[in-house]
């Protein structure tokens, strides 16, 4: 897949992989942001490329490249019923906690499950209020190519 394509159709600037391959290849499996990844993942619900959600822009960018620090993990969606759904299953679980919405989003606190008994760093997660399409649709929204990135 070639990153700096410079083609005018979306699919040629979707830059959509199996990001958990990709970390594993490029970070091993041991690796502290393959684990991060995973502690995320096993959090959302699931998430469908074609109808959505789906899981974009920055922090999944500092995934892909391995930029040093963490930012809040956006989750866009189809309609607001699909966002709703997703925000009463998120708040079923225990450690996640609504932190504040407004008409652009609502931020959750979320504490991950751990798999052995260690304490797990909670991260941020924003339902976002603008609805898509498709995943071209969310990635043309963006207005930092190099936020450009989604994963399902």
């Amino acid at each position: 897949m070639d990153l700096n394509s410079a083609s005018p159709s979306w699919a040629g600037r979707l830059h959509c992989l199996r990001l958990t391959e990709f970390l594993v290849r490029q970070h091993g499996l041991e690796s502290p942001l393959v684990q991060r990844f995973n502690q995320v993942m096993r959090t959302l619900p699931p998430l469908e490329f074609v109808r959505g959600p789906w899981l974009a822009g920055g922090a999944i960018r500092r995934m892909f490249d391995g930029t040093p620090g963490e930012s809040d993990f956006d989750l866009f969606f189809l309609n607001e019923a699909q966002l709703q759904e997703c925000l009463d299953t998120l708040l079923k679980r225990p450690g996640v906690k609504l932190l504040y919405q407004n008409e652009l989003n609502v931020t959750l606190q979320v504490t991950p499950d751990s798999e052995f008994g260690e304490p797990v760093p909670p991260f941020k997660l924003q339902l976002i209020k603008f609805y898509f399409e498709g995943p071209e649709y969310v990635i043309d929204w963006f207005d930092y190519t190099n936020c450009q990135f989604i994963t399902d």
